[in-house]
């Protein structure tokens, strides 16, 4: 498990009764029928920029991917959204 995806469950799973884990999370994150839709929320609406793009760099999830959730959920943070949607748009392929 790589230190920025550490960073996000432990950020995640602090607001939460129950821990996800990082199969779990993907899961959620991929497929917006699978349970932990909530554990979604949180990693747009908590954990920072910085971490997400560590998501990313190490090859956790894509910027697509968070774009898409973010569609979904829209995170709190108006920043957060416009971030992942310019990154999504930087990406090539």
């Amino acid at each position: 498990m790589t230190p920025n995806l550490r960073i996000a469950l432990s950020i995640i799973n602090t607001s939460t009764p129950r821990e996800i884990d990082a199969e779990g999370l993907l899961k959620a994150l991929l497929d917006p029928a699978a349970p932990g839709q909530a554990y979604v929320r949180l990693l747009l609406e908590e954990v920072p920029h910085q971490i997400l793009a560590g998501l990313v760099a190490d090859g956790f999830t894509q910027w697509r991917d968070l774009e898409a959730a973010a569609k979904r959920w829209g995170p709190g943070r108006g920043e957060t959204a416009a971030y992942i949607r310019d990154m999504a748009r930087l990406t090539v392929g």
